[in-house]
């Protein structure tokens, strides 16, 4: 339910888009502070990080399931996909307001107005903890479960445990690409 709620918010705020924003010429300040602001985009992106380590760390174990036998493989991956793509829907409007930014101001109010939208899995997350959902039990529980629950750390090649920080360079480089594109329309 989160999930999808977060998913129509970004819909209606991508809807939002100032499409000729992109043709505006801007001043060098604001390009230094978007080009500086690129991998602060990333780095706030919870969901986004909390994969990237996931995908390098962590692998699944059957063992979950002698403490919570729902906690099944598929589930676990489509909660895993779900995480990512949420913190990837949530970079790219990021990224977009970032790239519409007239002036500094503007900027610095778009990325505080997302850190609201980025954490409304995390209040929700807080309230089941806190039992407001009383009248779907499961859900408390579920919730309590997962603060607890550890899943064993992936045992890959050395290369692979850098593999969250390859990711974080990667989408770092690909959108100063973007950037570096849309700055030359722009002049």
């Amino acid at each position: 339910f989160v999930f999808i709620f977060k998913l129509v918010l970004f819909l209606f705020l991508s809807l939002e888009f100032d499409t000729e924003a992109y043709q505006v010429e801007i001043k060098g300040r604001v390009q230094t502070v978007q080009f500086l602001m690129i991998p602060v985009a990333i780095a706030i992106q919870e969901d986004l990080i909390a994969s990237f380590a996931l995908i390098a760390n962590i692998q699944y174990d059957k063992k979950i399931q002698d403490a919570c036998p729902g906690a099944t493989e598929w589930k676990w991956v489509l909660a895993s996909g779900c995480r990512f793509l949420d913190g990837l829907i949530s970079l790219a409007v990021n990224f977009a307001l970032l790239l519409q930014a007239t002036d500094i101001l503007s900027l610095f109010l778009n990325f505080a107005a997302l850190q609201f939208l980025q954490s409304i899995d995390n209040i929700f997350f807080s309230l089941a903890l806190q039992g407001y959902f009383d009248f779907l039990e499961s859900i408390e529980m579920t919730a309590k479960q997962a603060t607890v629950l550890k899943l064993p750390q992936r045992q890959y090649p050395k290369f692979m445990t850098k593999m969250d920080s390859i990711l974080f360079v990667s989408f770092f480089l690909v959108m100063v690409a973007i950037w570096v594109g849309v700055v030359a329309i722009r002049n």
